[in-house]
């Protein structure tokens, strides 16, 4: 077992084992919320590696690049780069380049 860390709020688990070549295999567990409300998004991912150092590596890497991805502000659609001759909400059509 390899330890949890703290990012923010959530817990970032790595989760990591052998395959029946000797190899080994990442996941991640991503942990937020308290008590009922508690979520967890386990990831697990395809590529094999040779070290479990580097299956962690990955697997925090994945961890955070979600959680950053989750901190991004959503844009409204209407504000969103839309293709040439859609209309925008207002009504109005415009092209773009």
């Amino acid at each position: 077992m390899y330890p949890s860390i703290q990012v923010g709020k959530y817990l970032v688990s790595p989760l990591i084992r052998r395959d029946h070549g000797g190899r080994y295999i990442a996941s991640v567990s991503i942990r937020s919320g308290h008590a009922s409300m508690t979520q967890d998004r386990l990831m697990r991912f395809t590529p094999l590696f040779e070290s479990a150092q580097a299956a962690v590596e990955f697997a925090k890497a994945e961890a955070f690049s979600y959680i950053r991805a989750c901190a991004l502000p959503v844009m409204p659609a209407w504000l969103r780069p839309q293709t040439a001759g859609t209309s925008h909400p207002s009504g109005h059509s415009f092209a773009t380049n």
